[in-house]
């Protein structure tokens, strides 16, 4: 099931993986291709539901996974790559990163992430400073630094200090997907996922929420009011989106 209205919340998908080699090193991957109906092949982007709506395959995934549920074919065909083609229990995984593709991740960030993380179990979400690689590109570009900084750093950072930032960016985030300690589910809960896959998004109010990538950590903290989503300004990202 998709986000979508109608027809739309019916998608079909492809699935591949394999190890990526890249000068000694090998690291494991897996593709889920959205390719849509037979009647979207007509259509510029078939298959295509938003990013929220990736977010909610995976995470659907890794909540059956949990909970070791009844999974749709296209969970099945996820599983049986990761567990029996990639050779990695999907229950071992402990950790969720979120990345955009427009984002380039400086090598040591998300080792810096897993490392705050490992430090602090109440750590349920964590975001590093976001900042623009092209900042004196453009006139427009100039002004986004100032907008990045008030938004990414100093508003995050203040919020970090009581634990409670209220927005994690959808660019550069990871999330614990269980508990540290007693292995309670966190981001694949029930709970959040049946709140952020919502497919009537009919109010200004769910469109800023959801629409935007951003209700995640909004939902993990109402409900597990005993985590935390911090910020960590040593790991930096560097956004390449403005023009």
């Amino acid at each position: 099931k998709s986000v979508g209205t109608g027809s739309e919340q019916l998608n079909y998908g492809k699935v591949y993986s394999g190890l990526y080699e890249f000068e000694g090193n090998v690291v494991p991957y897996l593709v889920v291709v959205k390719v849509g109906k037979e009647s979207e092949q007509s259509k510029t982007k078939p298959g295509n539901r938003g990013k929220r709506d990736s977010q909610i395959l995976l995470m659907s995934f890794l909540n059956r996974v949990h909970h070791r549920s009844p999974m749709n074919p296209l969970e099945l065909e996820m599983f049986h790559q990761i567990n029996n083609i990639i050779g990695v229990d999907p229950e071992l995984y402990e950790y969720l990163f979120m990345v955009d593709a427009d984002t380039s991740v400086r090598e040591d960030s998300l080792n810096r992430l897993v490392a705050a993380c490992a430090n602090d179990g109440k750590i349920a979400g964590i975001c590093g400073e976001t900042a623009l690689q092209n900042d004196e590109k453009t006139w427009w570009t100039m002004i986004q630094v100032y907008e990045y900084f008030i938004s990414h750093h100093l508003a995050k950072a203040f919020e970090s200090l009581f634990g409670s930032v209220t927005c994690l960016p959808g660019c550069f985030t990871m999330y614990r997907l269980r508990t540290a300690d007693k292995g309670k589910p966190l981001i694949i809960s029930d709970g959040v996922i049946q709140e952020y896959s919502v497919c009537d998004v009919d109010t200004l109010h769910k469109k800023n929420l959801l629409a935007l990538d951003r209700g995640t950590g909004v939902m993990e903290r109402s409900l597990v009011p005993a985590s935390s989503l911090d910020q960590l300004n040593d790991p930096q990202p560097v956004r390449a989106d403005a023009a």
